[in-house]
């Protein structure tokens, strides 16, 4: 009897199941886009909880529906996007759409709480710098914007909690992912009720929390019948998705770093204790999917949501569109740009979520320095590029508080790109190792669930099972030194469009 583990990863765009073998085979996956996400307000980015679960369950019941019935299913494990918020009744049952973490409708607030000098005592207690996108400015958002929406809240729900929850009926969150929420306290792993103070509520509102391996409960007969998966098949809490990628590529002691691409692009490293004194000033401290292993991060910004808006922009309202798999507009993409020189003829992109790397940034982004004679390819290298230069931004100022990176591990959907990979390298001028393997947090929570139900040892003796191919990038000094000079550019103009519109 084959037996394998269930994977469901959660991501901000798409929700993916895959089943693997416990042996290293990965044997089936199915996929499922969400629909596209709700803008009412400008900077303003919600998502409907309910579609998020309903994406969940087509997943899960395409994958069970290839099973046969030889074929035992151990757990069901999460990797999950963070960050963002869902305001609930007591059963769970959403009160708001879900405010996710790109939304920045709370700038004003964070600004007043820099001001006022409240950043440097929630760091100190939770590990996180303060972001528009994060849940605590946010609930400080609704009680003063939406009060009726803040009293009748008696749950503050992640995605994470909230699928746990539909799938189970249990309420449960893992570390990785309620220290995202910014009202944990990074040191004792336990909610602050310091912190919750500061917008007026109570630690009793969030889920409890439980380990990465913990089995948080089974599915519920209704998902057993939506789904085909058995109610005796336990469910694992999983992680945070960058973490439980970490997990993958064996990303575990001090030094690693590696930078995740997909709607979101973070940066992150290692650390063996919560030293949050320790911490580059610009990154945030969380915890890793193992235990005793810390992350430390930084948003380098919405890189894949601007892709997106720029793939939907030329072809959204074309019969191609609807007819064509969504790969082949990032292959179409990618060969435009393979014709285009480096450099872009010195066109210059921030990405439209602004830059990740100045205080009191804007969501303002854009092209810099167009001119008639540039193609709609430079405009596509443009923005490989910005990504590119906001990396370099971000490696100098952790190379300035003592963490210097020479050596980058690049993952997700940039990783698969043939030219991405070289600019992001050249730009930088470090080394880079790619892996073209798409599912890296389904896989490691895959892996942590095979170790709790005996599948496995260790951690490594599960990633053991599983071959990842890697391809190692080196600078090449003619680019890098072009990169120089537009890199001070791209500097300049980000700090312009930050004075602009400040």
């Amino acid at each position: 009897m084959p037996k394998t583990i269930l994977s469901l990863d959660i991501g901000t765009t798409t929700a993916k199941a895959l089943l693997f073998d416990v042996n290293g085979k990965e044997l089936a996956i199915a996929e499922k886009p969400y629909p596209p996400l709700i803008t009412p307000e400008p900077g303003w980015f919600e998502q409907e909880g309910e579609d998020v679960w309903n994406a969940c369950v087509d997943v899960l019941h395409r994958v069970s529906a290839q099973l046969d019935s030889s074929t035992q299913i151990l757990a069901v494990a999460l990797a999950c996007q963070g960050g963002s918020l869902i305001p609930a009744r007591a059963d769970g049952t959403p009160l708001y759409p879900m405010i996710t973490w790109m939304d920045k409708r709370s700038e004003p607030i964070v600004r007043k709480w820099r001001a006022e000098g409240l950043e440097s005592k929630i760091r100190d207690i939770t590990g996180w710098l303060l972001d528009p996108g994060l849940p605590l400015p946010m609930i400080a958002w609704i009680r003063e914007h939406k009060p009726e929406i803040f009293a009748q809240t008696e749950r503050w729900l992640s995605l994470n909690d909230y699928i746990a929850h539909q799938l189970t009926g249990a309420f449960t969150m893992t570390p990785s992912l309620g220290a995202a929420m910014q009202f944990f306290n990074i040191r004792t792993g336990e909610w602050s009720q310091e912190i919750c103070d500061l917008v007026g509520i109570k630690t009793s509102q969030f889920s409890p929390i439980q380990p990465a391996d913990a089995v948080i409960g089974y599915p519920t007969d209704e998902v057993s019948r939506l789904t085909g998966i058995g109610t005796g098949v336990p469910v694992i809490n999983g992680g945070q998705d960058h973490s439980a990628e970490a997990v993958t590529l064996g990303m575990t002691s001090a030094g690693d770093a590696w930078l995740g691409t997909g709607t979101a692009w973070v940066i992150n490293g290692i650390m063996e204790e919560p030293a949050v004194e320790r911490v580059p000033s610009n990154m945030s401290l969380n915890y890793h999917t193992l235990p005793q292993r810390w992350t430390i991060s930084q948003l380098i910004g919405g890189i894949g949501a601007s892709m997106e808006w720029w793939i939907n922009l030329g072809w959204s309202k074309t019969e191609l569109m609807r007819s064509v798999p969504r790969s082949e507009f990032f292959s179409a993409l990618t060969e435009e740009v393979q014709h285009t020189p480096p450099g872009s003829h010195n066109l210059i992109y921030v990405p439209l979520t602004g830059t990740s790397q100045l205080e009191n940034n804007t969501t303002y982004g854009g092209f810099a320095g167009l001119r008639l004679d540039h193609t709609h390819a430079d405009m596509s290298r443009a923005m490989l590029e910005g990504a590119g230069f906001e990396l370099r931004w971000a490696l100098e100022s952790i190379a300035s508080a003592g963490m210097p990176v020479d050596h980058l591990w690049l993952i997700g959907g940039a990783a698969r790109s043939p030219v991405w990979p070289n600019i992001l390298c050249n730009i930088t001028g470090i080394p880079i190792s790619t892996t073209q393997y798409k599912h890296g947090p389904a896989l490691g929570v895959a892996i942590i669930a095979g170790m709790k139900v005996g599948a496995y040892q260790s951690i490594e003796d599960g990633r053991s099972r599983f071959t990842i191919s890697a391809n190692h990038i080196q600078p090449e000094p003619a680019q890098v030194e072009l990169y120089n000079r537009l890199y001070k550019s791209y500097r300049k103009t980000a700090a312009l469009l930050r004075d602009i519109y400040e």
